[in-house]
């Protein structure tokens, strides 16, 4: 099995969303998919926990709710207001980051944790916080999850129709065009009835306490990486797989049912 650390959502790199995502002081969060010309959804398509994400992308950010979104990896059912019934949590990936996965041999079985960069938010209307814990403010953390059950590679292959307003599905990529399908469950020691993919209740921090955003609390010479995708094999370094579980500890808590 393999724990590959996925980066998704908006950060520094991103135009025209440069900023973090929000982390709120309940505990709750918002991951901020980039822009995308590709997406057949925008901005204020998509519903939130703290509301439609188009306001708080404008409010935050200063970026457009009409601005087309990347949805991607698209774990949320809720996030859109209808959903075709057979509809998966998935995630598309192309160019040389697919190529890393590939080579390192990414395939059904194994494990994406999605992680970002986020930063607290407080007041209305929402302004940025630095947090205490973390240098420069801001910090990197684990904030989804995709055990993955099927690979559909796009250049060969046909989405299954309860992903076919998936990003990846609408665009053309260079470099290959793969979408993983999440399984049916988790299937983690412990962790068995978990659902597999989606969104956790509260973000679990890969940042070490005082240190800046990028220095982790997990020794990443575990894993290969290709910029925004670290891979590591379980076999080779067993204590990842403790460390997947204690990401999503709190799927076993919050009882999830499938």
């Amino acid at each position: 099995m393999r724990i590959i650390f996925s980066r998704k959502g908006v950060d520094s790199g991103t135009t025209p969303c440069t900023k973090p995502s929000p982390a709120f002081s309940d505990g709750s969060f918002v991951s901020i998919p980039i822009p995308s010309k590709h997406s057949p959804v925008r901005y204020k398509d998509v519903t939130t926990p703290k509301g439609n994400l188009g306001t708080i992308v404008s409010t935050l950010m200063n970026a457009s709710s009409e601005e087309f979104a990347h949805l991607d990896p698209d774990l949320d059912p809720a996030s859109r207001a209808t959903r075709h019934p057979q509809w998966r949590p998935a995630f598309g990936q192309n160019s040389g980051a697919l190529t890393h996965l590939n080579k390192q041999g990414v395939t059904e079985g194994d494990l994406f944790l999605f992680y970002g960069r986020f930063k607290s938010v407080v007041g209305r209307p929402l302004r940025y916080l630095a947090h205490p814990d973390f240098k420069n403010g801001d910090f990197q953390a684990v904030w989804g999850w995709l055990p993955v059950g099927a690979r559909i590679d796009l250049s060969s292959q046909t989405i299954p129709p309860g992903n076919a307003d998936h990003p990846h599905a609408c665009g053309e990529y260079a470099g290959g065009n793969m979408v993983y399908i999440a399984s049916d469950s988790l299937g983690l020691p412990s962790l068995e009835r978990a659902p597999g993919g989606g969104v956790l209740p509260r973000l679990r921090p890969l940042t070490l306490h005082g240190a800046a955003a990028s220095k982790w609390r997990i020794d990443r010479r575990m894993l290969t990486q290709h910029r925004q995708e670290y891979v590591g094999d379980c076999e080779r370094f067993p204590q990842l797989l403790d460390i997947a579980c204690e990401m999503l500890q709190d799927l076993r808590l919050a009882d999830v049912p499938l």
